[in-house]
Order: C-alpha cells, then structure tokens, then sequence
C-alpha cells in the first residue's frame, strides 16, 4: 500500500507511526515548498522504520497513480464538509479526484 501525504503535520505523522505498527506500507511526502516541513516528517517516519520517499510539489501529479491512499493534514473541518487545509493540498485533491 503506498500512502500520499502533504507537508508536516503531527497528527498525521502520529497517525502514521501508530499504523505501521500492525501493517506495512510505503509513504510519499509532499516536500510542502516553500516552507519545505515535508522533508522534517519524511525524516520522523524513516527514523521509526517505515519506507518514506519526498518527493517535489511539481511531481503530485505524476506520481498519483501509484497512490492507493491520500492523507491530508487538516487545520479545521467545517460544519458543511470543508477543510482548511495549507497551500498546495488543494492540488493533491484535484491530482486525485482526477486519476480517480
């Protein structure tokens, strides 16, 4: 199973840890430029053992149809199914829903 995830979020990192510890998968991070947390987390989860890949914003798209699950680190979810969520993850979703 591969797992896509964007940026740095440590709910999703703990999430990620946590589940690794009864199956196996692989993670790709988003590097999340400009602020590049991608690369802090992809660090995290390979410390703790699970196969991790960055990859480049640019490269969401290509690389989606590998993808069997995407997480996306939310700030807040709204009452009627919104997310806010950081720059970029708008483009995880579009990349997605497209090769969906």
């Amino acid at each position: 199973m591969v797992i896509l995830t964007y940026g740095r979020s440590q709910t999703v990192e703990s999430f990620l840890k946590a589940a690794a510890k009864k199956r196996k998968f692989s993670v790709i991070v988003c590097e999340a430029a400009p602020s590049f947390g991608g690369h802090k987390m992809a660090k995290n989860l390979a410390d703790e053992g699970i196969n991790t890949t960055v990859i480049n914003d640019s490269a969401i798209f290509a690389i989606m149809a590998r993808v069997n699950q995407v997480i996306l680190p939310a700030h807040a979810v709204l009452a009627n199914g919104g997310a806010i969520c950081s720059s970029g993850t708008h483009l995880v979703a579009l990349a997605a829903k497209q090769v969906r």
